[in-house]
């Protein structure tokens, strides 16, 4: 009598079994990625059943379009294989024989040649179809109702595991878009809940406070903000709508908003720097005031011009009607010193009148020399000594000599404020030198 066919793929019973499925228990416990978990759901099935072919398929939450995520042979299933597709649609499902007939049967046409049994499964969490499972042998009758209440435990505890790993791999996802996002911009913002400890934070904050981004949440926020800063930000975390408050880090000037959130307490913190902004602001009234000043200038250079000329004419007239020998030279001084208040008041006027469009060529020292005796008394009120070093043989250049006067007056002044806030007095350097087709003017002072 012939002895019966060898079912070596039937699932060891008893304690064994128990023993693999308590250890894939605990390997799924620890795999957090989607990938992980089809993995050791397919290796235990494989160790258990040993069949010839196992394919596993999943639904892509956010596409909604299935991918053949694992597969035992060298060319993957396609995910409209009849046996997938019947697994997914119709499943749990256990042929173990005449696998063509049994699929036709329930309208799936089988394309080439068909296993000798076959076993397919979906994959099922929270009422929720993610996927299915075809398992197939060559031989007939080697999988059986017993294998396929195998397969549906097996996947029962595969289905909450990769539900688990897709939450995980969500929030993960969540959280690196939410850094990614709140990391691009430019304020710097914390979120602090109600008993005061930061909860998340981007990297602008991180820099503001001096410490990795990624030791700040968990931490207070009264140990990580300046002590000065602490009344503000406690009254302004109290208050029930959103709030603006300015704050300050030595020279930097801050504006804190605060938003409040859904708990009580629990708030979003946003510091703005407002340093440039005001270092504008500044500007812009200074820049201002100089235009202000400029028409002063002119009015009154204007008005300077007429006595300046009689002083100058009547000296003139008195060297030629002839004048006692111990009066000629107070009278020299005379006109010279007239002519060279003219010439301070022509330069004045000159750098205060808004000439657009005249463009001429003009020697470099000769721009540098008159605006420098523009800032004298401002150079000697600063005890700054300006030196001039212009390289011989210059060529002219092509310049509005007004608006490059205000370039070099503004260069000029910044050197002479950085000396002055440090120190009572210093020294600046202008040096102009041919740099390959064009001339390079450089101012340095000898502030810090």
């Amino acid at each position: 009598m012939p002895k019966p066919p060898s079912r070596a793929a039937t699932p060891r019973p008893g304690v064994e079994l128990l023993a693999r499925l308590t250890m894939l228990a605990q390997e799924l416990a620890g795999a957090f990625r989607p990938a992980s978990v089809i993995d050791l759901v397919a290796r235990a099935l494989a160790e258990l059943l040993k069949p010839d072919r196992l394919s596993v398929v999943l639904l892509d939450a956010e596409s909604n379009r299935l991918a053949v995520t694992y597969d035992t042979n060298a060319a993957p299933a396609r995910t409209d294989d009849p046996l997938l597709q019947l697994a997914l649609r119709r499943g749990p499902l256990a042929f173990p024989r005449d696998v063509r007939e049994e699929a036709r049967r329930r309208g799936a046409e089988l394309g080439g040649e068909a296993p000798g049994s076959w076993i397919g499964a979906p994959l099922i969490a929270a009422g929720r179809t993610m996927g299915a499972v075809s398992v197939s042998s060559d031989r007939a009758g080697v999988l059986g109702k017993a294998e396929l209440t195998l397969v549906s435990l097996v996947l029962a505890q595969g289905a909450i595991a990769l539900e688990n790993a897709r939450l995980v791999e969500l929030l993960s996802s969540a959280k690196r878009e939410w850094e990614k996002t709140v990391d691009a911009i430019s304020q710097a913002i914390c979120i602090v809940d109600a008993h005061g400890t930061v909860r998340r934070a981007n990297r602008v904050f991180a820099e503001l406070i001096q410490m990795p981004v990624t030791a700040i949440p968990g931490r207070p926020w009264l140990g990580l903000l300046p002590p000065a800063w602490s009344d503000p930000v406690a009254r302004a975390i109290a208050e029930p709508s959103a709030t603006s408050t300015e704050i300050r880090a030595g020279e930097r000037a801050l504006l804190l908003t605060t938003i409040p959130m859904a708990e009580p307490g629990s708030a979003v913190l946003v510091f703005e720097d407002q340093t440039e902004r005001r270092r504008l602001q500044e500007q812009l009234i200074q820049s201002e005031k100089m235009s202000a000043i400029g028409q002063l200038i002119a009015g009154v250079a204007h008005d300077l011009n007429n006595p300046l000329a009689s002083v100058v004419g009547f000296s003139d007239f008195l060297a030629e009607t002839g004048v006692p020998a111990s009066l000629e030279e107070p009278l020299q001084v005379i006109r010279q010193e007239a002519e060279r208040a003219a010439t301070i008041v022509k330069n004045l006027l000159s750098f205060a009148r808004s000439q657009e469009g005249e463009r001429a060529r003009q020697p470099i020292q000769q721009l540098l020399e008159s605006t420098l005796v523009l800032l004298r008394n401002q150079l000697m009120a600063h005890k700054v000594e300006a030196t001039l070093d212009v390289e011989p043989g210059l060529p002219e250049v092509e310049v509005d000599a007004n608006q490059i006067k205000q370039v070099f007056v503004n260069l000029i002044n910044n050197a002479c404020q950085a000396i002055a806030s440090d120190a009572p007095s210093g020294r600046i350097w202008i040096t102009a030198k041919r740099a390959q087709d064009v001339i390079a003017v450089s101012v340095t002072d000898s502030g810090p």
